[in-house]
């Protein structure tokens, strides 16, 4: 029966390859815009460093708009096999289909065997882990360092040596490399298991070699922008722009002429974007900050009516009618047979399962800190990719918990 599992995880992990380069081939193909291909300019980025050995949008213009690793990752494969924008697309097949194997180690680890093969046939069949594998965005990378994450995790708070807490530094140095925001997630889960955990509390050297481990990989972007702009910038531009632009433009309004229009016609906006024009990346970034906290502190209310307004746009089951690159009607069905299966399900779990919150511990932050994270400054809900791992470990869960009383299987034997 074991093995039989074991080539029933095989056979799934080889339909996600499969449906995920089928999917690639088409979307490759598929009538849309150029710049969908790459609307973050990862691709433009990994080719400057390549080609002229900087690290910029414009020729000779050092670029601040988005964290280095992914860009650095996508570079080193154009070492080898040239600048072909596609090779970005067939890594994402990979690094998705890898994914669905984290999930299914994930789930026998924490849950059972069956588990594990339900979080596995969920990220595989799961519409938006194919559908960002066509574009040459970080989701698959950062959704796979997220999952390796959580295993580094339950590994430490199982038993917090020092090795594991060198190995949680690591992945999480590359986790913040790719995403800045998630420095939230990875400086709030530490703090979370020494409160709530006493054996991890009282191993507090093994969490400062985390946090050490983790600044030296994420310090050489800070002394890099020092060095390039004269500020030790922390995460990227956009940071500023989109905690300003959130604050102006109604969740309901993203993606619609309205935003267009509401942005150009505040005054503040449109100086920072002045200034992001003329590439002063320092100056525009301050602006946007502090135009942003001005208003949050003349709108407190209002700000905290947008902040829960964020909440139910990060979970929401389906998305905003917009223009996409495939038809909504499609996308709308494709939400709420995954998501509106899943989210729901994820969510009976997180509460079934409450009597396992030690354990759980790592899922938990996951979900708390990364929602946290976005719903404070702004929210797009591709955002959430990588935290629906756990709650689709949860669904997984609860749907085992459910259906078979819980049961774990022996793993050997």
């Amino acid at each position: 029966m074991r093995v039989r599992k074991i080539h029933l995880a095989w056979a799934l992990v080889a339909l996600a390859l499969v449906v995920r380069i089928g999917f690639v081939r088409h979307f490759w193909t598929h009538p849309h815009p150029a710049s969908i291909l790459d609307s973050d300019g990862y691709t433009i980025l990994a080719a400057s460093v390549v080609e002229r050995g900087e690290y910029a949008l414009d020729k000779g213009i050092p670029s601040l708009d988005r964290p280095p690793l992914f860009p650095l990752f996508i570079a080193f494969f154009y070492l080898l096999v040239g600048v072909k924008p596609l090779i970005v697309l067939w890594l994402n097949t990979v690094l998705s289909t890898a994914t669905c194997g984290m999930a299914y180690l994930l789930g026998r680890r924490l849950f059972s065997e069956r588990a594990g093969l339900l979080a596995l046939a969920f990220w595989a069949v799961y519409p938006y882990s194919i559908y960002y594998c066509g574009w040459a965005i970080r989701e698959c990378f950062i959704s796979l360092l997220v999952a390796i994450m959580l295993w580094c995790l339950l590994d430490w708070l199982e038993e917090p040596t020092f090795k594991r807490g060198a190995a949680c530094g690591v992945v999480g140095g590359l986790i913040a490399l790719t995403n800045p925001v998630a420095l939230i997630f990875l400086g709030g889960a530490p703090f979370v298991f020494g409160l709530l955990i006493k054996r991890f509390r009282d191993a507090w050297k093994s969490v400062a070699v985390y946090f050490v481990v983790l600044g030296v990989l994420y310090s050489p972007w800070i002394i890099r922008n020092q060095i390039t702009f004269g500020v030790p910038i922390v995460t990227n531009i956009h940071g500023g722009k989109q905690f300003f632009q959130g604050m102006l433009v109604p969740a309901e309004a993203f993606g619609t002429p309205e935003e267009t229009r509401i942005l150009e016609t505040d005054p503040d906006y449109a100086h920072g974007t002045e200034l992001m024009n003329a590439h002063k990346w320092v100056e525009a970034n301050k602006w946007f900050n502090q135009s942003a906290w001005k208003w949050l502190f003349a709108h407190p209310l209002k700000y905290a009516s947008i902040v829960a307004h964020r909440v139910i746009k990060l979970w929401r089951l389906v998305p905003y009618e917009r223009v996409y690159s495939h038809d909504y009607r499609k996308i709308w069905w494709a939400s709420a047979l995954s998501d509106g299966l899943v989210i729901p399900l994820g969510l009976m779990g997180i509460v079934a399962l409450r009597e396992r919150w030690r354990e759980l511990l790592p899922l938990y932050s996951l979900l708390a800190f990364w929602t946290t994270a976005y719903v404070l400054v702004f929210v797009v809900m591709r955002f959430r990719m990588p935290a629906m791992m756990a709650m689709i470990l949860f669904a997984a869960a609860f749907i085992d918990k459910t259906l078979f009383s819980g049961r774990r299987e022996p793993l050997h034997g």
